[in-house]
């Protein structure tokens, strides 16, 4: 199904930046999941976006602050009070706005069809992914970027290019890995749909009897650690899967890690209806349970080895496709932005009351 868009590209990036440095300046600082740890990184990690950061910016930002409660999930509280370092703090959050909005403009260059640019940019200014792009964290990057090769892969006949793609882009963060294993299961599907299923329960079999050897190795996550010890040191965060699934769906609409800004009630509702709506209609949609059999696959797979890669800020790359198939019209398009739009304001005005 081609996606027909409503709108001007421009017009939407416009949109795009406005919220990254609404994000970027009014959400209370140090409050995104891992801030506080990736700033005091700076200078240090070889990550390449902390790399970029440190020579754009200072060699180490040193930041003060205070811890405002208990750390939980779920709270509906900060837990992070910043009272010195404004500067260098507010430089990076800066040079981050910058690398964001270059890496968007480079994507809108590279979708050649402007339906193509429309999608990747109203997959862009979803609250959640606005929220998770504007922390000090190499995700900054994997918010963009992710989406850009999931639109460029549902743009071309061909998903190959965009698998060599994503495996290269590993090297500025791990969450690339689910990208990956994602866009396999698709090119298992356009290949051979009538077998792609059995593949994937064969893969997972493979997978169990691996998993000693997997966890053995430190292949992206560098250093002496290795995947065994992320695996053995998350022990304690593993959920049945039911649970899992229930995050995830509630990390789509509430935003945070350690903190979190709940919502309002009603936005958990719409995207339960509509999200419920759309995938009765769809469910005898070949293509539909394609996307679905591979995120099963590649979700399941990855929480086996890393149970807290669960929530919606690893996943942004499927916001491409929800909107491909629901956004199919010009005043559904239209519905989109702006519930999009009006979450944005009332998320950040609910961070400032709570702030206070």
């Amino acid at each position: 199904m081609a996606f027909k868009a409503a709108y001007r590209p421009w017009g939407l990036f416009l949109l795009f930046a406005i919220g990254v440095l609404a994000w970027t300046f009014l959400f209370p600082a140090l409050n995104w999941p891992d801030e506080i740890y990736k700033v005091s990184r700076v200078g240090i990690d070889e990550n390449i976006y902390l790399d970029l950061l440190s020579r754009a910016t200072t060699n180490y930002c040193i930041v003060s602050y205070v811890n405002g409660s208990d750390m939980s999930y779920l709270s509906n509280v900060f837990h992070a009070r910043m009272t010195g370092g404004y500067e260098c703090y507010y430089d990076m959050k800066l040079v981050n706005a910058a690398m964001i909005l270059i890496s968007a403009l480079l994507g809108v260059f590279l979708l050649k069809d402007s339906n193509y640019k429309n999608l990747y940019l109203m997959s862009l200014i979803w609250p959640a992914n606005l929220f998770y792009m504007t922390g000090i964290n190499q995700q900054a990057l994997f918010c963009t970027l992710s989406v850009l090769v999931m639109v460029g892969a549902l743009a071309s006949k061909r998903i190959w290019p965009y698998t060599i793609a994503s495996i290269a882009l590993v090297l500025i963060d791990r969450s690339f890995v689910s990208l990956t294993i994602y866009l396999g299961c698709l090119m298992g599907f356009r290949w051979r749909p009538q077998i792609a299923l059995g593949m994937m329960i064969v893969l997972l079999v493979v997978a169990i009897v691996i998993r000693p050897y997997v966890e053995a190795s430190n292949i992206f996550v560098g250093g002496d650690s290795t995947i065994g010890d992320i695996s053995q040191s998350l022990t304690d965060y593993y959920d049945n899967p039911i649970v899992s699934l229930g995050l995830l769906f509630v990390s789509f609409v509430y935003l945070g890690g350690t903190n979190a800004i709940l919502g309002i009630g009603v936005d958990y509702l719409l995207v339960i209806l509509v999200g419920g709506k759309w995938l009765w209609k769809e469910r005898m949609n070949e293509d539909m349970k394609s996307y679905l059999y591979a995120f099963i696959f590649t979700y399941f797979l990855v929480i086996s080895f890393v149970p807290t890669i669960q929530t919606f800020r690893y996943y942004v790359f499927l916001l491409p496709i929800l909107i491909k198939y629901l956004c199919n019209s010009r005043d559904n398009q239209n519905k989109y932005c702006f519930y999009a739009i009006v979450m944005n304001v009332v998320y950040l005005v609910q961070a400032t009351i709570i702030y206070g």
